[in-house]
């Protein structure tokens, strides 16, 4: 009974060893974790002046990094500053791009947009997507752009994929990104970022479909898309630190890469077999005219000769004579953009702040595909007419639509 006793007290005094309080370092609640709800309950605690005594108390800790998703009822993806400028992005898209939670978008250079920069989340939507600068809105779903965010002011950009519309409404059903722009700026600081493409163009399936075709196509090494990227930032911290005033200038300029300046996509190809050759899709609506005789469905289709000898040759019979629907849609548009922005900071006192900020923004963007002149098919079932002793006619142009005729009209699509 006493040996028991005694294995019994030494093993109440090792427990106690092992309960002692051991330190470790607790996140800062003036730390922005980039989640508003709980830095609004971190805030709430941080203001709590009731002691505490805290001899009794065991805190676990597996790491001493403080990370937003300790506190977040969410889960948070931060990308920092440091990690922006080692990708060498030009827009903000294309930092974007790179997160699983983001749906990989480029709608910069969509043909027919408008060339603005929307962030979806989850592949819901730019609709279901809040975006905000320092945790303001930036403008509505519909009407945003973020390039108007300069990459070298990004401090770092949190996104919340969990869902937050119990706190901002429907808009951010799929999530939130908050973009933290530097605003404490002391200084002078001049960054640029320049690159292109260096593609070698090489023979391939595709080549030998547009050759058939007609179409031309690119071969060897060619430099193309230069993307530049050139920032000015000037700040200066006033009065101990209660006043800071900073502000930037950025430009951004992107040349365009079309689908025609690459050898594996000089054309949309198919095939009518899955083992055939492949074909280009081609166009009717050429370059140099595309005339059909007594209209859709009645005489064979034609073409201006591409030689200007003012006489018609069969659709597709050559050089020119048929047109490349896709080869100027862009891989990389062609844009150029100017920012300008200033912040201002004034801490009146420990529970007054003043801040301020304005941002321009212009952007130039433009879009190649040409305008198009529709067969009459697309607004009724009646022809085009054109008379017999029209003026433009050479004389073989009028005995291929008229005939003998020398006077009248004669129907006829044109595209």
């Amino acid at each position: 009974m006493k040996l028991l006793k005694a294995l019994l007290g030494t093993s109440c005094a090792t427990a106690a060893l092992v309960a002692a309080p051991a330190p470790a370092q607790t996140p800062d609640p003036a730390t922005a974790i980039g989640d508003p709800v709980a830095s609004a309950k971190l805030a709430a605690a941080s203001d709590d002046d009731t002691p505490r005594d805290n001899r009794d108390e065991i805190v676990v800790t597996g790491t001493r990094i403080v990370r937003p998703n300790v506190t977040s009822a969410a889960p948070i993806t931060t990308v920092t500053s440091a990690e922006i400028a080692a990708q060498g992005a030009t827009t903000i898209e294309e930092v974007m791009n790179r997160l699983p939670q983001v749906q990989a978008n480029a709608e910069q250079n969509y043909a027919d947009s408008s060339g603005r920069q929307r962030i979806k989340l989850r592949s819901l939507g730019f609709e279901r997507t809040l975006t905000l600068v320092d945790g303001l809105r930036l403008g509505i779903q519909n009407g945003m752009d973020v390039s108007i965010i300069p990459n070298a002011l990004v401090e770092r950009i949190d996104v919340l994929t969990g869902g937050a519309s119990s706190v901002y409404g429907s808009d951010a059903v799929a999530g939130v990104v908050n973009f933290i722009l530097k605003k404490d700026f002391d200084g002078i600081n001049l960054s640029g970022i320049y690159s292109f493409y260096n593609h070698d163009n090489r023979a391939n399936p595709v080549t030998d479909a547009a050759s058939a075709a007609f179409f031309p196509f690119p071969l060897g090494r060619t430099n193309d898309g230069g993307r530049a990227d050139l920032t000015l930032t000037a700040g200066k911290t006033l009065f101990g630190g209660a006043l800071n005033v900073s502000g930037f200038v950025n430009y951004r300029q992107s040349n365009q890469v079309s689908l025609g300046d690459r050898s594996y996509s000089a054309c949309e190809v198919s095939q009518a077999i899955a083992t055939g050759a492949l074909n280009c899709t081609r166009s009717t609506y050429t370059q140099v005219g595309t005339i059909v005789p007594g209209g859709v469905g009645v005489g064979s289709t034609l073409v201006n000769n591409p030689d200007g000898s003012g006489t018609f040759v069969p659709y597709n019979s050559g050089p020119n004579t048929a047109a490349n629907p896709f080869d100027d849609i862009a891989f990389q548009r062609n844009f150029k953009r100017v920012n300008a922005g200033g912040f201002v900071t004034a801490n009146l006192s420990s529970d007054i702040e003043l801040y301020g900020s304005g941002l321009y923004y212009r952007d130039r963007s433009f879009n190649t595909l040409p305008n198009r002149v529709y067969s009459y098919t697309a607004y009724g079932s009646t022809p085009f007419q054109t008379n017999c002793d029209n003026p433009f006619l050479s004389a073989s142009q009028r005995t291929t639509l008229c005939g003998a005729k020398t006077s009248g009209l004669v129907p006829l699509d044109v595209r």
